[in-house]
């Protein structure tokens, strides 16, 4: 059986990776197009969001929620295209995946989401759940540049799972506490969804060596 190689966290740059096992960079390439891909599919949801949400008091902060998620998804796709892959090459290998139940919520945000309660159960199932997960498993990377980006978008979005609990009072007073609750058994069911499946496949990763750091 060959040696299990471990690094530290943020030891590793782009001009380490080649030199090492590569199923290293398969691994890292992957968990960075499937963080690249989130970023973008819940920006994709917020832009959709500034033409179904009639609410005027929420169009700043849906449309300062945009331009961070975008800002974000570029900051991952350029870590990707310092390990030789384009944001084009990097989706296609997410074509799979965005199919399985580990993107329903995303894709549900990007492409079906209507209205202001919709908006506020992604904003609770999709920040809140992917913020953790970039806590948890991105920010300590053995590759320096995911775990700097990690550190970068935990700070900058520190407020948007906080955006969704000031809503969620004010929702239930607009809407009735009934469709409140449906919405947010809905859309729990998809976040939870995504964040185990996710977390499976960073135990897979951790597994292929436990040396992807991730």
């Amino acid at each position: 059986m060959p040696t299990r190689r471990e690094f530290a966290p943020r030891s590793l740059q782009a001009r380490d990776v080649a030199g090492i096992d590569p199923n290293y960079r398969r691994v890292l390439t992957r968990l960075l197009a499937a963080h690249a891909m989130a970023e973008k599919l819940t920006a994709v949801g917020y832009h959709r969001a500034l033409q179904t949400v009639d609410n005027p008091a929420l169009r700043e902060v849906i449309e300062k929620n945009y331009h961070e998620e975008h800002k974000h998804a570029r900051l991952i796709y350029r870590l990707l295209e310092a390990l030789g892959l384009s944001e084009k090459q990097a989706d296609r290998t997410m074509t799979m995946l965005v199919k399985s139940p580990s993107f329903e919520a995303p894709m549900y945000f990007a492409q079906d989401a209507e209205g202001e309660l919709d908006l506020l159960m992604a904003s609770i199932a999709l920040d809140a759940t992917g913020l953790v997960m970039i806590g948890v498993n991105y920010r300590d990377s053995s590759y320096a540049p995911h775990a700097e980006a990690a550190e970068i978008i935990l700070e900058e979005e520190a407020d948007h799972d906080v955006f969704a609990a000031e809503q969620l009072g004010d929702a239930v007073t607009r809407f009735g506490p009934e469709s409140v609750n449906a919405a947010l058994r809905s859309f729990e069911r998809r976040g939870w969804i995504q964040v185990q499946d996710r977390a499976i496949t960073v135990r897979q990763a951790a597994a292929l060596g436990r040396f992807a750091g991730h």
